[in-house]
């Protein structure tokens, strides 16, 4: 009986002493958790309880209350702990930091963008919580580029999220020549002071059995092209048209000739051109004006294959004749 009376002493003098002293950890803490940073829940550790909780900015959750001079867990996404239930002189806890974690718009990597923005990086992208929460979306048919001009509509966004130019077709007519990738560029030629090369019947006019080749299309590169070799194929034409053209950065002069194929006389002079043309596919398109009135002629659209010199031209003829003229580039 009286060891239990010793050690019952023993216990409530050490309960009772003012002399208690605390360890470094313990006296970190205090009345408010230590909030943690970047999403990290701080707990408090020692301290006597103090009376001032801590506070997050973003989402702040109070933590649970310490007894007996522990401090309170603090709370979830950056809050402060809250006091403990001793008093004492203990400091309030260290308010944590998070927006990112309580992003209500877009959390993209480290950053939370609100709803609506765009991409600094890439103005065809957007964020929209309704599409995704975790990157941006494309932002189709918003404003992008270049804006409008007399060759070119606004630019815009298109479902890739990349920006798009709304060109008008290149020949186009614009201030001064024709519209080319968008940019009103002023033509080479003109029907004042034309200077094709001269459209003469060349020396190599053949009839051809069987079918031609297919055309293939490719580049025209600038040039002037004089034919120097005529194939007539299932010949039932009486004469045809002899053509020279100069091409140039979209822009072409021309010349055309009617000729009797059987003899080689010209029926008309020349008849001069000037304007512009667009390949596409195997076809060549010309937009042209006719530098003399007297005459209603028209050089129509072409199927063609680029060689490394020139290009071939194949026109089928109202009578079944296919006229394939080889042209040399200069």
């Amino acid at each position: 009986m009286v060891r239990w009376c010793c050690l019952v002493a023993v216990v409530a003098f050490a309960c009772s002493s003012s002399e208690r002293r605390f360890s470094s950890s313990e006296q970190n803490g205090g009345a408010g958790g230590l909030a943690g940073l970047n999403g990290e829940s701080g707990r408090a550790t020692g301290g006597s309880g103090g009376v001032t909780a801590g506070s997050g900015p973003v989402g702040s959750e109070a933590g649970e209350a310490g007894a007996d001079a522990a401090a309170g867990a603090a709370g979830t996404d950056g809050g402060g702990g809250a006091a403990g239930s001793d008093t004492g002189d203990g400091d309030a806890g260290m308010a944590g930091s998070n927006d990112v974690a309580t992003c209500a718009d877009c959390r993209i990597g480290a950053v939370c963008v609100g709803k609506g923005s765009r991409n600094p990086a890439n103005p065809c992208e957007i964020c929209d919580v309704s599409r995704a929460r975790d990157s941006y979306s494309p932002n189709t048919g918003a404003n992008c580029g270049s804006g409008a001009s007399e060759c070119s509509a606004q630019d815009t966004c298109d479902e890739r999220a990349v920006c798009q130019t709304n060109d008008v077709v290149s020949g186009t007519h614009c201030t001064g020549g024709a519209c080319q990738a968008g940019v009103c560029k002023t033509s080479p030629f003109d029907c004042i002071a034309p200077t094709p090369p001269l459209a003469g019947l060349p020396s190599q006019v053949y009839g051809a059995t069987g079918t031609p080749a297919a055309a293939s299309g490719g580049t025209i590169a600038d040039g002037r092209y004089t034919p120097k070799r005529v194939d007539l194929y299932n010949q039932s034409a009486v004469g045809i048209d002899v053509r020279t053209f100069e091409f140039k950065a979209g822009f072409v002069q021309a010349a055309l000739r009617y000729f009797n194929v059987s003899n080689g006389v010209a029926y008309i002079p020349e008849v001069q051109f000037a304007g512009t043309f667009s390949a596409s596919a195997s076809s060549l398109k010309f937009d042209l004006e006719r530098c003399d009135p007297n005459y209603d002629l028209s050089i129509p659209n072409l199927s063609y294959t680029a060689t490394a010199n020139g290009m071939v031209t194949y026109e089928t003829l109202n009578d079944g004749t296919i006229v394939v003229t080889s042209y040399l580039r200069e």
